[in-house]
């Protein structure tokens, strides 16, 4: 009798310890079935979140959020069989916890496609381990991903189609990771600021679009990835894109701007419905003119808009030897993007505006000219198009540390034209006139007294 009393409490023991390692070490089996009456507002959804257990490296527990598009009876549509995986980025848990991304709303609003993400928590600390940080197969996220699709697939009577996958930063490498090793489970996958990827090794006819800011740290890798992409005649699409204005006037060169959130969409939408929207968004993005400002492709003539005419023109006038690549990008996209045909120039070099950029009305000229060490150039602009220029703005241009002799006269036969000079020390000039103003700057100010000048009218 105390023997088998020992042998039960043995075996009580023994299958405690299963359930505890089961509980703290396997992913959870069986999820939660989904209400399908929580339609948000009248407007069409079944948005959710609930909680299932993973016991994956720092989450134990993820919580998954996921919006379905719905008819006005509440019954999800055809097109809700298209599932959307956003891949979040590293530290985003906190608010995906509190709402998804509004970005990706537009997937079920505009295109009626399903939508679902995790809470993933990580840091810094790991994201050398390819069996604890998330974006890797190793790590084990991707395996709970599909069952997570397959389980929505289920709730929600979808018919099960290969999966879309998008993501940002550390989320775009999971996603391009993901494709590498599931390509027959996913349709196609877009994503901008990636850095950590694996190299293809074989043909996919998985459509990809990898999308890069300049000035990102993952540009370079990622163009690298392109060129891997085609030396396995995958069909992979790499921009660079622009970066993202923030609201004190500086930019952002990681963070993903509202041209690359629309690309992300018309791409995942066009890989859907076999359409080619994603052509006529770049038809409108002067991508060729952009990539040709790169360090290892000196321009000395750049034209951004030039084929259509716009309400203004600037003509930039830059230094090479600064190696302002992505400085210049971001003025020039940000001024062609209001309004602005925007001619940029070397230092020094004659420039002529094309006639169909010029109208009986007399589009107005903007002139920058930055570092310049003779006021030649603007004189040779005045006397072809002196009555048009409006605005001559000049930066930290030393003429013998004297306001030009040609530069004054220009201003008192061209009363109508706003001269300003920006210097890092004040000029030896006393008398000027009323039309010219001086005044002094930071170098890292330069950016925002530009993005100023731009926008006034």
């Amino acid at each position: 009798m105390k023997k088998k009393i020992q042998f039960f409490l043995l075996m009580i023991l023994f299958i405690s310890g299963v359930m505890f390692y089961w509980y703290f070490h396997s992913p959870q089996i069986f999820y939660p079935a989904l209400p399908e009456q929580n339609c948000i507002r009248g407007k069409g959804f079944l948005e959710g979140i609930f909680e299932i257990r993973a016991n994956l490296p720092l989450n134990r527990i993820t919580s998954v959020r996921y919006i379905i598009p719905t008819d006005e009876d509440g019954v999800p549509l055809r097109s809700a069989s298209n599932i959307v995986f956003y891949a979040p980025f590293n530290g985003e848990a906190a608010s995906m916890r509190k709402r998804m991304p509004l970005w990706l709303r537009d997937f079920p609003e505009k295109y009626g496609f399903s939508v679902f993400s995790l809470t993933i928590e990580a840091n810094v600390k790991i994201t050398n381990f390819t069996d604890q940080y998330y974006i890797y197969k190793e790590c084990g996220w991707y395996e709970l991903i599909f069952r997570i699709k397959a389980h929505l697939e289920k709730q929600f009577k979808l018919d099960s189609r290969k999966l879309l996958i998008v993501g940002e930063s550390s989320g775009a490498s999971m996603a391009q990771q993901m494709v590498a090793a599931y390509p027959s489970k996913i349709a196609a996958a877009a994503w901008t600021g990636g850095s950590r990827y694996t190299e293809f090794t074989r043909p996919l006819t998985v459509s990809m679009l990898a999308l890069s800011n300049w000035g990102c740290y993952g540009l370079h890798v990622t163009r690298d990835l392109g060129s891997n992409a085609e030396k396995y005649g995958i069909p992979f699409l790499f921009l660079q894109t622009p970066s993202y204005l923030k609201k004190n006037g500086e930019f952002e060169h990681h963070a993903a701007a509202p041209l690359t959130y629309r690309l992300i969409h018309s791409f995942i939408a066009d890989a859907v419905n076999k359409t080619n929207n994603t052509k006529k968004i770049l038809a409108a993005y002067p991508y060729e003119a952009i990539c040709q400002i790169d360090e290892d492709t000196p321009a000395a003539w750049i034209k951004f808009n030039t084929q259509n005419k716009k309400e203004k023109i600037i003509i930039y006038f830059f230094d090479k030897n600064l190696n302002h690549n992505v400085f210049y990008k971001d003025i020039w996209y940000f001024a062609a993007q209001y309004g602005y045909t925007v001619l940029a120039a070397e230092a020094h070099s004659h420039v002529n505006i094309p006639d169909h950029l010029l109208d009986k009305t007399a589009t107005p000229v903007t002139v920058i000219g930055e570092c310049l060490k003779e006021y030649t150039v603007i004189g040779n602009l005045f006397r072809s198009y002196g009555e048009r220029i409006h605005n001559i703005i000049l930066f930290d241009n030393n003429f013998d540390a004297v306001i030009a002799e040609e530069l004054l006269h220009s201003a008192r036969s061209f009363p109508q034209t706003q001269f300003k000079l920006f210097y890092n020390f004040p000029p030896e000039s006393s008398s000027l006139p009323e039309n010219i103003v001086t005044a002094t700057f930071r170098q890292q100010d330069l950016q925002k007294l530009l993005l100023y000048e731009i926008m006034q009218k």
